[in-house]
């Protein structure tokens, strides 16, 4: 079982190392959401498909600022694990049960609008989940997306029309379409995880649009994150988390959080990202079937006037698993 568990984490591993000597100056503007770990895919792929039950949510994103046409956002996704045994040994009486490899699926549609930019993103993500001890799984997870942008030109005012990523977005009559593909890495137990991602590992631009100079594409972003959850009493549980981020044009940051939450119904939560926003969340299930969860967030940063604040709004929905199955928080 020991050479087995080796076996396991080096095939793992080295796929990971493999993806990563791909990774190219091409890149992706990344999702951030304040409730990303309703998302948690989103982030770190290794996370597809790692609940015991299928999670289906549906947000929005609303921000405010002192211009016309704030941003907006859009989103619906599904969270399902493929194979998954939660067979007990004291539900069928044998001594010998051991935790087993399975996979995960995931799939998202986001709507981004502000203005005359218009961003329809679509992804899938698989990932699949390998033991490494009774308490303890290694999951390797991929997520390719296609975005497609649509801008209204006529209300942008441009530095330097003679810009190529402008000119090829004129010359295509104002679309922008590609895919992407992210990898994450990711240890995980019921109360600890840890692990590391790389959003917009490659991407490939269609049509005209591929022609675009590498020094005009968006920056690759590197993200280490780890939480913990902490069991106060029989009520409460605190969990504490971070991520750190960065990439080539927004350098690096560190967002900081703590939730708690109350008899796996309640929680709330505060986050920081210094220098960037301030944060914070509450929100309630019923019977872990059905959750709610409201957030809002504040930006600190230079740049606060064109975007003041923002609220979430994210309902889930989990099916096809036993009740005892709490939202994840990290």
């Amino acid at each position: 079982m020991t050479m087995q568990i080796v076996k396991n984490i080096r095939t793992v591993v080295a796929a990971m190392l493999v993806a990563c000597a791909l990774t190219n100056a091409s890149g992706q503007a990344n999702n951030t959401f304040t409730q990303y770990f309703q998302l948690p895919y989103l982030t770190n792929p290794g996370f597809a498909g790692l609940q015991q039950y299928t999670d289906i949510k549906l947000g929005s994103r609303q921000q405010w600022n002192s211009y016309d046409d704030a941003p907006k956002s859009y989103l619906a996704a599904i969270n399902h694990p493929v194979n998954f045994k939660s067979v007990a040994p004291a539900e069928t009486g044998a001594s010998n049960n051991k935790p087993t490899t399975y996979a995960g699926i995931g799939g998202f549609l986001i709507q981004k609008n502000m203005g005359g930019y218009k961003d329809l993103q679509a992804g899938l993500s698989y990932a699949v989940h390998v033991p490494v001890s009774s308490s303890y799984r290694l999951s390797l997870g991929l997520t390719t997306a296609y975005s497609g942008v649509k801008a209204d030109l006529d209300k942008f005012i441009v530095r330097d029309e003679n810009d190529s990523f402008y000119k090829s977005i004129v010359s295509n009559n104002g679309s922008l379409q590609y895919f992407t593909v992210d990898a994450g890495l990711l240890l995980s137990s019921d109360r600890f995880m840890a692990g590391y991602s790389v959003l917009t590992l490659s991407s490939a631009r269609l049509g005209i649009n591929k022609d675009v100079d590498s020094e005009d594409e968006l920056a690759t972003r590197h993200q280490v994150m780890a939480s913990y959850n902490h069991v106060v009493n029989a009520d409460w549980e605190a969990i504490p988390s971070v991520i750190f981020r960065h990439d080539r044009f927004a350098g690096s940051s560190v967002a900081l959080n703590v939730k708690a939450r109350y008899r796996s119904q309640f929680w709330g939560g505060l986050g920081v990202d210094p220098g960037n926003s301030f944060s914070g969340l509450v929100g309630f299930s019923f019977k872990n079937n059905f959750s709610f969860t409201y957030s809002y967030e504040m930006n600190v940063s230079d740049v606060q006037s064109y975007s003041a604040s923002a609220h979430e709004l994210m309902i889930g929905i989990s099916v096809f698993g036993k009740a005892k199955n709490k939202l994840l928080l990290w």
